[in-house]
């Protein structure tokens, strides 16, 4: 399961242009057509977005002001710690001198400008300078990292004493970077692994743990240099018990069950002595993991835990008494 856990800022917009200081650019949240420059060879543009996951791309729109038609513009782009500019995108101007332009987003947090003329592009990349008449102020671009975690399977289901394992792969795909792993415990989250990005942004965390139980984990990437955090929650982590177990259900289909549910052949439940209404449990056996809740009361048989309704009976290939693994969700 993957999940994104920010929320998109707001849209930025930002007046820019030669005639344009340090002071003026506090304007920049009114409107944008109201804020290219009466004269001059002012720049105004919108970015759609200034804080970008890796791979989404940069979009600006805007105006230049006293440009003829068909004049080309183009978007500029640098790394914070690097010194060339890059090319990422040209337009025409159309008759009202608006452009619009789309660039590739770059690996590394950064910095952006517009330019008028060929030749202002050209010189930019080749270092030679930007002539200020003809070149926007820059404004700052956030690229966030894509982490992405392998969702829970068999690897994150094992016997309590084991250990469970997440992969999944950091982008951009840089070696030595630091990813967390993370249970959650109570309203908060614990450190349970650390570990560095191997190449191409690949990395494995784990966590051994002798109690039975499960819990959900996540894996968090905080910030560097290059690229400010993020994380992803695979799933849960389940650490099983072995316990005796047994099944019931035809006999029963129709009636109400402790926990006030109708009691029928799809519903994914368990029966407990004990563990309150909707307590989440993890059930393996073989190669097979569910997930079920408790919805009943019992097994009233000495040595058994578990009576699993038929369609948990039937998803962990379960054949009748006997043992099952299973971890109470926390």
């Amino acid at each position: 399961m993957h999940s994104m856990h920010t929320n998109r800022p707001a849209r930025a917009t930002v007046a820019l242009g030669a005639l344009a200081t340090a002071g003026t650019l506090a304007a920049a949240t009114a409107p944008a057509a109201a804020q290219i420059p009466d004269r001059g060879a002012g720049i105004a543009f919108q970015v759609d977005d200034d804080r970008l996951r890796y791979g989404e791309s940069i979009d600006v729109r805007g105006r230049a002001a006293d440009r003829d038609e068909g004049t080309l513009v183009s978007l500029l782009y640098r790394g914070d710690t690097l010194d060339d500019w890059i090319e990422l995108d040209v337009d025409e101007l159309d008759g009202e001198g608006r452009f619009r332009l789309e660039g590739e987003n770059r690996r590394r947090s950064g910095e952006t400008r517009v330019v008028v003329g060929r030749e202002t592009a050209r010189a930019a990349v080749n270092g030679d300078g930007l002539a200020p008449e003809r070149t926007s102020d820059a404004v700052g671009i956030t690229i966030a990292s894509q982490l992405r975690a392998d969702e829970a399977d068999e690897a994150t289901a094992v016997r309590a004493g084991g250990t469970a394992r997440v992969t999944g792969r950091l982008l951009p795909g840089f070696e030595g970077r630091e990813v967390v792993l993370e249970g959650r415990d109570g309203d908060g989250w614990r450190t349970l692994d650390r570990a560095t990005t191997r190449e191409g942004g690949r990395f494995t965390v784990s966590h051994l743990q002798q109690r039975s139980e499960a819990f959900e984990v996540r894996v968090r990437f905080e910030e560097d240099e290059i690229n400010t955090g993020w994380h992803d929650t695979p799933g849960r982590m389940a650490f099983l018990s072995r316990d005796g177990a047994s099944w019931y259900g035809p006999g029963f289909y129709g009636r109400r069950t402790a926990c006030g549910q109708t009691l029928t052949g799809d519903i994914k439940g368990v029966a407990h002595k004990t563990l309150p209404c909707g307590t989440r449990v993890v059930f393996k056996r073989g190669d097979r993991t569910v997930t079920a809740r408790v919805i009943d009361r019992g097994p009233y048989v000495g040595g058994r835990q578990w009576d699993l309704a038929p369609a948990i009976k039937q998803a962990l290939g379960y054949s009748g008494d006997g043992p099952v693994w299973a971890a109470v969700d926390r």
